[in-house]
């Protein structure tokens, strides 16, 4: 068996110089994750301004596509929150609170007595499926930059 040494010159400078490269990884990494959640927003928002009709009308927006806009009270009601670092996880969350989101997304039965049927009017599923790989083209070159640098 062979045995393999190291000697660090300036170990205490190369310890230093580690932790540097992590802190600027997160903070680079932090930053693509809130850049991500504001283009979250931003392409929800979009997404529920493509149809709009006075209140009282029907809808044009077809099943299967975002809601119309009336009032605009859904998209108020869309909120960000973080980035949060959590050790080693970097969270946050785009997403609206209104009590009538969550059946404008996937529909289901509404109404006195439920009577009435909502088909699924997604906003927020397209919305992942859009900015879900820009968001990890995001992260990665901000950590790739932050690890050249």
């Amino acid at each position: 068996m062979a045995d393999i040494t190291f000697d660090l010159d300036g170990e205490d400078a190369f310890k230093r110089a580690m932790a540097a490269k992590g802190e600027a990884i997160v903070a680079a990494a932090t930053r693509a994750v809130g850049d991500s959640i504001s283009a979250v927003h931003r392409t929800m928002v979009e997404l529920l301004r493509v149809y709009s009709h006075p209140m009282g009308t029907p809808t044009p927006s077809p099943p299967g596509h975002p809601p119309a806009l009336v009032t605009g009270s859904l998209i108020r009601s869309i909120h960000e929150r973080g980035p949060e670092v959590l050790g080693p996880i970097i969270t946050g969350s785009v997403g609206p609170t209104i009590v009538y989101a969550r059946i404008q997304e996937l529909g289901g039965w509404a109404g006195r007595d439920h009577r009435s049927h909502l088909p699924p009017r997604p906003y927020v599923k397209p919305t992942v499926a859009i900015e879900g790989p820009r968001a990890y083209q995001r992260l990665v070159s901000a950590v790739a930059r932050a690890v050249a640098a």
